[in-house]
């Protein structure tokens, strides 16, 4: 076992010397090499026979490993040879292709600035066509306007005009009626005023004819009454009657200062009234009632008179 060891570890030394000492490809990576196939084969199954069954068989797993790898390097060069065609084709491609969409572009370019221009000078030529008209009529339409306007104008200066005067003359009435009224007013409330002096006057004398009336009633009443008493006690004593028992003296009702004045002028009647009081005097009251009420009429006559 050991022999067959060295033998194979020979073998390999002698393939990693064979591969180390071939000729390294010129293109490609610097890690491949370009060797003798069937050097290498024959060295393979040189190591293969000193390998026991176990290493036979790890030995083809390897074999076909290494194929596959050899394979593989074949199929990656091979891929990498059809990428690298496929790619400088389509660079090639594309840049043909580049230079005909550019040379599309500028006469494409060329012929819409030469249809442009076309067209801008015919718009152009238009819209100057277009202006000119459309001045015109807006010279057309502000003349027409500015008539209207000034003809408008001149209509609402005369109507405002007319207007004025109207309200200045109604004013000028309404003035006078209002001066007019209020001379009127002024008037009426001079009678007024004065209505209102006579009222208070009269109603102020008609109060001191009423109470001039009833203090002199009562005078005369306060008079009746002194001669009532004094013809009683003549009488009781013609009669020679003892006075009346009383459980205390009644004094006789004294007339006031106003009612004595009152008296005083009472007392100038005629002795016929006094020959109608013989019947205790009971008729007094209405000849002395009527007396007051015929001198109050007689101021109301006055009274009216003197307005």
């Amino acid at each position: 076992m050991a022999h067959h060891d060295k033998i194979i570890e020979k073998r390999i030394d002698e393939l990693i010397e064979l591969i180390d000492n071939s000729q390294i490809p010129r293109f490609g990576s610097a890690d491949r090499r370009i060797i003798n196939a069937d050097e290498i084969t024959d060295m393979l199954v040189e190591v293969k026979s000193c390998f026991p069954e176990d290493v036979r068989k790890a030995n083809d797993v390897l074999a076909k490993a290494n194929k596959i790898m050899l394979e593989a390097d074949e199929y990656s060069n091979t891929t990498r040879a059809d990428a690298n065609r496929i790619a400088q084709e389509t660079v090639e491609k594309a840049r043909n292709d580049a230079e005909q969409m550019e040379t599309d572009a500028n006469t494409y370019y060329d012929d819409k600035v030469a249809e442009g221009d076309t067209y801008l000078e015919n718009k152009t030529g238009e819209a100057d066509d277009y202006y000119e008209s459309r001045v015109a009529e807006g010279d057309d339409y502000l003349k027409q306007k500015t008539e209207q306007g000034n003809s408008y104008y001149e209509d609402c200066v005369a109507r405002a005009k007319d207007t004025a005067r109207d309200i200045i003359e109604e004013a000028n009435a309404t003035r006078e009626r209002l001066v007019s009224e209020s001379e009127v007013t002024l008037e009426a409330q001079k009678r007024a005023e004065e209505l209102r002096r006579k009222t208070v006057l009269r109603s102020n004398q008609i109060y001191s004819n009423a109470k001039l009336s009833a203090d002199s009633v009562l005078a005369e009443l306060m008079d009746y009454l002194e001669r009532y008493y004094s013809a009683i006690e003549a009488d009781r004593k013609a009669l020679d009657a003892r006075p009346a028992a009383t459980t205390g003296a009644q004094p006789r009702p004294q007339p006031a200062p106003a009612q004595k004045e009152a008296a005083g002028a009472a007392n100038e009647t005629t002795e016929e009234e006094e020959d109608e009081d013989d019947g205790f005097g009971l008729n007094i009251f209405g000849n002395l009632f009527k007396r007051k009420k015929k001198t109050s009429q007689e101021d109301d006559f006055e009274d009216d008179d003197a307005e």
